[in-house]
Parts: structure tokens; C-alpha cells; sequence
């Protein structure tokens, strides 16, 4: 009855009908796989059961995290959605390296030369420099950096964590306004692609806007990044 609930859960979070299937299949390949319901098991226990999956096959435990953070946050079991989605993230960051703050676009050579010397060269050194509000004080004072290009910086390295987000991209959701992950998770796909299309014509930014395939797959992405900056607004 739950992943029945779940099915209906999922449609109503806008998950197209092919997708909600198989997170629904993938639940329950992983209850079968414990013994049990979702609900009853512990976090460590979750979590050894998705490191033994991606183990096994690689992707497989980050596919079966997602799932099951989405079904364990519609039940209301948030530690253990917070374990599923922070060990889906750890697999993600693992597989791919950080991206050097040089690749994003229209980042200022002094900037990047000042933070260089300080031992900073990628998204997650400067995410790590940035958290709050105090940290990137710090940073801005250190650097010799206008708080503003520090809090520029944090929000492009943000954007990254997204799969498939690069320099290009981030640069773009920032400039128009989209300029860390949880706005991004706001937004309806089709209306995130116009938006983008009519200010890359109106500012001339380079570059395409994301096809809707891109923007679906980048909003869902988004939705299940755990919030790891502090913002002021």
C-alpha cells in the first residue's frame, strides 16, 4: 500500500510516469533486498545496504539512495531520507573531480590568482571557505576580495554540485538569476527553458539555453542536493 501511496506521491511532485516507476520498482527492490520495510530499518543499516550496492555495481547504490530518500521524506522518516540523500552525494562527489574555479566563465584572473595563493583552486575548497555568512567574511578579508565576488564564487561553486552543471552553466543560472541550487529546485522545467531563452536574447550571453530534457533532469537534481550554504536571503 506505501509504494502505491509512493506512485502517488511522486506523480504529484511533477515526476514524469516513466521515472516514478522506477524509483517506485527501485524501493522495492531494495525492501526485498533487507527484509524488511524501509520504515523499520535503522540508518546505519541503510547505509551499509546502499555502500554494499554500489559496491556490487557502480551507480547502483547512488540510484538506490535517491529512491530511497524520496521514499523515506514522503514518510516522514527525515534522518534517515537526510542519511540517504548525504550518502548519494558523497557518491556523486567521488566520482567525479571538482571544478576549478578557472573553468567557470568571466572569473576574474586577479580574483583567481589571490585565492590561489591561498590554496583555493576549486568549487569545493571555496564552498568549504564559504558556508556562512562569517566564513566568507573571513575569506573577503584574507583575499582582498570584495565580499560580493566571495559570495559570487560560493554560489557558482554551488550550482556545480549539480550533475552535469559545469562553468558554463552555472555561469549562466547565476547570471540570470537562478544563482543556487534550492532556487533552482523552484522552478517548472518548461518555464526555467523560457526564461533562459529569452535572456541569453536579451543580454546576448553566449551559449544555448538548456534543451527541457537538460532542465528536467538539472531541476530533479537539484531537489535532492542537501543545502549546505547558509545564504542571506
Amino acid at each position: 500500500m506505501q509504494l502505491e501511496e509512493f506512485q502517488k506521491y511522486l506523480r504529484a511532485k511533477g515526476k514524469q510516469a516513466q521515472l516514478a516507476d522506477e524509483l517506485v520498482k527501485m524501493v522495492a527492490s531494495v525492501e526485498a533486498r533487507s527484509g524488511k520495510n524501509l520504515n523499520e530499518i535503522k540508518t546505519g543499516e541503510l547505509v551499509c545496504l546502499l555502500t554494499e550496492l554500489e559496491h556490487q555495481k557502480e551507480g547502483s547504490g547512488k540510484k538506490a539512495a535517491r529512491a530511497v530518500g524520496l521514499y523515506l521524506k514522503m514518510t516522514g522518516q527525515s534522518d534517515a531520507a537526510a542519511a540517504a540523500q548525504a550518502f548519494r552525494e558523497e557518491v556523486i562527489a567521488g566520482q567525479r573531480s571538482p571544478l576549478l574555479l578557472k573553468k567557470i566563465l568571466n572569473i576574474a584572473p586577479e580574483a583567481l590568482e589571490r585565492l590561489r595563493r591561498m590554496g583555493i583552486v576549486n568549487a569545493q575548497q571555496i564552498l568549504a571557505h564559504g558556508r556562512t555568512k562569517t566564513q566568507r567574511e573571513t575569506l573577503s578579508h584574507q583575499s582582498g576580495l570584495p565580499y560580493t565576488a566571495v559570495l559570487e564564487l560560493v554560489k557558482l561553486s554551488d550550482l556545480s554540485r549539480i550533475f552535469g552543471v559545469k562553468g558554463f552553466r552555472a555561469r549562466l543560472y547565476y547570471a540570470a538569476g537562478v544563482d543556487y541550487p534550492a532556487k533552482l529546485s523552484r522552478w517548472d522545467p518548461q518555464e526555467l527553458c523560457t526564461m533562459l531563452v529569452k535572456f541569453i536574447t536579451r543580454t546576448e550571453f553566449p551559449g544555448i539555453a538548456p534543451l527541457l530534457k537538460e532542465a528536467r533532469f538539472t531541476v530533479e537534481e537539484a531537489k535532492t542536493l542537501p543545502e549546505v550554504i547558509e545564504y542571506e536571503d
